[in-house]
């Protein structure tokens, strides 16, 4: 329980940093280069589960961010994609930018279990809100997500079929 308590309360805070404005500067970025940094992190996870990451970046090969909110956002993606995995087959992931009416995109689309959205639509975002009984969930990851996409003006959503994968829209 105070485990528990510790991590919501830990949450909580990076959530009222992250509203109050970015703590670091904007920089630009190459989504490539995070992805890179992001995989050496969870490489014997993406190995150990036999993910396959594909990337198609060429519409918009950077963007201008804040580097830790960006590494973090790349972190939570990846990981929940292999984390929420389908038993009957391996992970495949893919993440794409593109510019749309001049924003910059980014899809995050996996091939996992899915969520039922007419059930759960509405929490998918919030805190301690999980939607698999997976032992490592926790309903911090995407909530830090959203926050962090919203506190620096963008927006995220989600598509997702149970049995075929979701796939997450981040708008910049």
């Amino acid at each position: 329980v105070v485990n528990n308590m510790n991590t919501t309360m830990n949450v909580l805070v990076e959530a009222l940093k992250v509203n109050s404005g970015p703590t670091e500067e904007q920089e630009t970025m190459s989504f490539q280069n995070i992805l890179e940094k992001t995989k050496a992190t969870i490489s014997n996870k993406i190995e150990s589960n036999e993910a396959t990451i594909l990337t198609n970046f060429t519409d918009a090969p950077t963007v201008t961010y804040n580097r830790m909110y960006l590494e973090s956002i790349f972190l939570n993606m990846l990981t929940n994609a292999i984390r929420y995995k389908s038993e009957k087959r391996a992970p495949v992931i893919r993440i794409k930018s593109f510019l749309e009416q001049g924003k910059t995109k980014l899809l995050f689309e996996d091939n996992g279990l899915g969520i039922n959205m007419e059930r759960h639509g509405d929490k998918l975002f919030g805190l301690n809100k999980t939607f698999h009984r997976h032992p490592d969930s926790k309903g911090v990851g995407l909530f830090m997500t959203r926050n962090q996409i919203e506190g620096m003006g963008g927006e995220i959503t989600a598509v997702s079929t149970v049995g075929e994968g979701t796939t997450f829209t981040i708008t910049f």
